[in-house]
């Protein structure tokens, strides 16, 4: 399955939380432009409660595509650590495009004041692909109502 994983940032003291997960549990993302300490903040949330954030490194590229409408289907690929070498639980997350289906988990919580983003930094290779899906669309609909 495409996408990538990533850890959840921030478990230190959500440990009762994630000790309730397990590998498929589905995640909210949770967009936080107004977070003090980050505007790019995505919460990661599952059914159990707030499990962390999405890590800084990678949080302003998915910022940017949440903001502009994309959305992700997330869950839950492992529970880390609980063992005596590593007691403290991690999550380790699967990310993947929705595909703008009804799949996604995006939860919107607050309205976002900013400049339009750049162009430039929101191009998205999947545009090209769904202007052509949407025109073959068009043309197959127009077949069947013509025959």
């Amino acid at each position: 399955m495409p996408g990538f994983t990533t850890n959840v940032a921030g478990v230190t003291f959500r440990q009762e939380v994630i000790e309730q997960c397990e590998p498929g549990d589905d995640i909210a993302l949770v967009r936080e432009p107004k977070n003090q300490r980050d505007e790019n903040a995505i919460r990661v949330e599952s059914e159990y409660g707030h499990l962390g954030y999405i890590p800084a490194d990678i949080a302003p590229k998915m910022a940017r595509r949440l903001d502009r409408g994309d959305s992700f289907h997330v869950f839950v690929k492992n529970v880390t650590g609980g063992t005596e070498d590593k007691p403290n639980l991690g999550i380790v997350l699967h990310v993947r495009e929705a595909g703008r289906t009804h799949e996604t988990k995006l939860v919107y919580t607050e309205p976002v004041d900013e400049e339009p983003l750049n162009a430039v930094d929101v191009h998205d290779p999947m545009d090209g692909f769904l202007i052509v899906l949407v025109f073959a669309v068009v043309v197959l609909f127009l077949i069947a109502w013509a025959c």
